[in-house]
């Protein structure tokens, strides 16, 4: 298809690419999301949307592959010297701290269309998505920023699109130590299908119950720990789960565990747990939560300290599960969750 139209040429900055949390497992985990950054060069350098007229955006992602080879064979070197008893400064400080710069290009079928940025931006939303559902946490879009190459009309200011992996990655990490539930690696071409199934176009209001978690989920990819974040996951567990806002905790419980399919102690961990989520997500609501200053200095005390870890565990746990949720739906190739109810009586007294 030849795209002849209005073209609109950007520069994507990432700021990191690597492990964000924790080196723990970066043997298995790096090479693994190298493998994933292949694939992505591949499936997600091209996409077309059927806007008010066809949009061609293309991206070059080799570099962030290059960074991400480059970061695995420094982190190789490190360990090899630390085996050894040596600390290298002069090899620590080969880690890479420049933004990667990746070339965006989006081009209308035919004519000029005033909304190329935007699709742009919309384009880097999905692909973040798209690939820590693939491969949770390998994908760092935290205060990256998208920068217009000044051409004919276009002349934008650099904007930030700021997705972190942080979630993403400690789902990861926490599965990695035995902590329910545990995430899963989808190949990226099998995770894009479904997802341009859901949302495929660049609409800015969910038209559909998946396509209102998806927007959930960058909501809480985008925000910092705050008590919204809770707001956040429940809003998007409540509608893949397809249960009534504020309905007990039973029901969701019972629809979660029909999904993930826990043992039993696996079982009553997700019970325990899912219990502290909704008292807390109460007392936010209900005004029993004890507020911190904003501030959030602790010198007078722990009591600060324990408020933002007892958040900060409640809002992973809770994040962790919506992400082994929606992994579970793309790899039995489902678009969506639906329960019935089933009425059956009982002949004899029980």
């Amino acid at each position: 298809m030849s795209f002849q139209g209005e073209k609109l040429s950007c520069l994507f900055e990432m700021k990191s690419c690597g492990l964000t949390v924790s080196d723990d497992g970066w043997e298995i985990s790096v090479p693994r999301h190298i493998q994933t950054w292949k694939a992505a060069t591949s499936y997600l350098s091209e996409r077309i949307y059927c806007l008010e007229k066809k949009i061609r955006v293309a991206a070059d992602w080799t570099p962030a592959l290059k960074r991400y080879e480059y970061y695995y064979k420094v982190m190789q070197e490190v360990t090899s010297e630390v085996k050894l008893g040596i600390i290298n400064q002069d090899t620590l400080k080969k880690f890479p701290d420049k933004p990667i710069t990746i070339g965006i290009d989006a081009t209308a079928e035919i004519g000029d269309f005033d909304y190329l940025y935007s699709t742009i931006a919309s384009f880097l939303h999905d692909m973040f998505v798209i690939m820590n559902l693939s491969d949770p946490g390998c994908c760092d879009f935290y205060r990256a920023r998208l920068i217009v190459v000044p051409t004919g009309r276009f002349h934008y200011q650099p904007s930030e699109i700021s997705l972190s992996s942080h979630n993403f990655e400690c789902a990861v990490l926490d599965g990695n130590a035995g902590k329910l539930p545990f995430t899963k690696v989808i190949p990226v071409e099998k995770t894009a299908g479904w997802y341009f199934s859901i949302r495929n176009d660049i609409s800015q209001i969910a038209k559909k119950r998946m396509e209102k978690v998806l927007f959930a989920l960058m909501h809480l990819a985008k925000g910092d720990l705050t008590l919204g974040v809770i707001i956040w996951l429940f809003y998007a567990l409540e509608q893949l789960f397809a249960t009534k806002v504020g309905e007990n905790r039973a029901g969701l419980e019972n629809r979660l565990r029909l999904l993930l399919s826990p043992h039993e102690k696996e079982s009553s961990v997700l019970k325990k747990k899912l219990r502290e989520l909704y008292d807390y997500r109460s007392s936010i609501v209900h005004g029993g939560l004890e507020i911190i200053h904003v501030m959030e200095h602790d010198v007078l005390g722990d009591a600060v300290d324990n408020s933002v870890k007892k958040l900060m565990e409640l809002s992973e746990f809770g994040f962790s599960l919506l992400l082994v949720s929606l992994q579970e739906l793309i790899f039995n190739g489902w678009h969506a969750l639906s329960f019935r109810e089933v009425l059956q009586g009982d002949e004899q007294y029980v």
